[in-house]
């Protein structure tokens, strides 16, 4: 029999081959030294910490090796080793056991929220073959396993389907795609899937995990909704066009009549408002137009010219000074402002910032308007002093239908001004932008390209 001490020594005599034999199991050779340096100690009767989970494959390994030498081992060592391996092996069947407890937990949770989410999930190897599935209707699971997506006999759905996955597999990026998958019965459906990689222990993308959930009721509200939509603003434009000729014929009227001599001062004063709510009902009407315009998709009708800004803005400039009596409106102009623009939109950009200016700033500060033109651009710059625009209204600022809080302001306007500026800007290849505090003011600016 081999005491204690001996057994230790013959163990550490042999440490190098019990390393070896570990290495060829593929364990750690840095922690199975440490391992088997402690399993020494503990044939010797040292303390030591409690076994782990490396100590098993160590335990194993000597116990072999004892075996294949014939070292005559007594039972109280053999004991000692055996409590040792045993050790790590609960060591390992606790740590699986609440392993399993956990995933079960898991399990039990997805058991609850899968058929009640509506969500089908689809795992994918790389080769796009099917190796597991759930389905929440129950319909096909089993039989699709196995099946690889380019087998799917909707031909154009497998190519679309493939060509998402195909491409997650190889960029290693998962995505996002509406779909509409083949129904048996012939029904339109929608569904929402993302993909997303699976990676293996080396980090190599080895599949797609598809989760899809259905969004037809969504899908068929979303396009009834738009419908009704289109329907509205096409409605809204009929009925903007046709209110044109009747308009037309009674601004032609009240502008006759009050040239007449013979009409009293009374009456002539009546046809003299008659004639300022028509015209203003006529830009409204234009608005309309160019809203409905904007809003089918379609950028604003522009018909480019070669023109001078500067002389489109004196003229603007004098008829809001003379709209706005007792309003100090400045205006200068630096360089060349010479492009190839429509003059009449460019009247009407200018017009409604300046017209915003006056709404909104402050009535004892002038509105500073600035033309600047460099070699390729000319930059129009609208500015005024008062309280700055709302940090909540600046994202949407240029959407239609946007106003101020100012009661007295939402009586002149639609709320659509800004917006009809924004698209005029775009159809001519522009940009505009604003900046607002209490400090500077409120100033837009406007970047024009002298071509397009």
């Amino acid at each position: 029999m081999m005491d204690d001490m001996a057994l230790a020594e013959s163990l550490r005599r042999a440490r190098a081959d019990l390393l070896e034999g570990l290495l060829c199991q593929g364990i750690d050779v840095e922690r199975a030294a440490r391992g088997l340096d402690a399993l020494v100690a503990a044939v010797e009767g040292r303390d030591v910490p409690a076994p782990d989970i490396e100590r098993r494959p160590v335990g194993e390994v000597v116990l072999d090796w004892i075996e294949a030498r014939g070292v005559a081992a007594g039972t109280r060592e053999l004991r000692r080793i055996h409590a040792w391996v045993v050790a790590g092996l609960d060591a390992r069947i606790r740590e699986l056991e609440e392993t399993a407890a956990s995933a079960a937990g898991i399990e039990e949770r997805l058991r609850f929220i899968l058929p009640n989410a509506r969500i089908m999930v689809i795992e994918l190897d790389c080769e796009l073959r099917i190796r597991w599935i759930y389905d929440p209707r129950g319909e096909y699971a089993d039989e699709m396993l196995g099946i690889n997506l380019r087998e799917i006999e909707e031909v154009d759905f497998a190519k679309e389907l493939s060509a998402i996955v195909e491409r997650v597999v190889r960029t290693g990026v998962g995505e996002r795609a509406e779909l509409s998958p083949p129904n048996a019965e012939g029904a339109v459906e929608y569904v929402l899937a993302t993909f997303e990689p699976t990676w293996d222990v080396a980090g190599v993308v080895s599949g797609v995990l598809i989760a899809a959930t259905e969004i037809t009721e969504l899908k068929q509200a979303g396009l009834k909704l738009a419908q009704a939509v289109a329907f509205r603003e096409q409605m809204l434009a009929v009925l903007a066009h046709d209110l044109k000729n009747p308009l037309s014929s009674i601004l032609a009227l009240s502008r006759l009549h009050a040239r007449n001599e013979s009409v009293a001062p009374n009456v002539r004063r009546a046809l003299t408002m008659i004639d300022q709510s028509s015209q203003r009902m006529v830009e409204l009407i234009a608005t309309l137009l160019d809203f409905s315009a904007a809003r089918f998709g379609r950028s604003l009708p522009v018909t480019r010219v070669r023109c001078c800004l500067d002389e489109t803005a004196r003229a603007v400039v004098e008829e809001l000074r003379e709209a706005s009596p007792g309003r100090d409106i400045a205006l200068r102009i630096d360089g060349d402002t010479q492009g190839t623009w429509d003059a009449a939109r460019m009247a009407q950009t200018l017009s409604n910032l300046v017209g915003n200016a006056l709404a909104h700033g402050a009535q004892g500060a002038p509105v500073e308007v600035l033309l600047n033109g460099d070699a390729r651009h000319v930059t129009l710059r609208v500015r005024n002093e008062g309280t700055p625009i709302a940090a909540s209204l600046m994202p949407v600022l240029f959407e239609p239908f946007r106003r101020g809080d100012d009661p007295e302001n939402h009586r002149r306007g639609l709320g659509l001004g800004l917006y009809i500026v924004r698209e005029i800007v775009t159809a001519h290849g522009g940009d505009i932008d604003v900046q607002s505090t209490v400090e500077n003011g409120t100033c837009f600016t406007v970047r024009l390209p002298r071509s397009p």
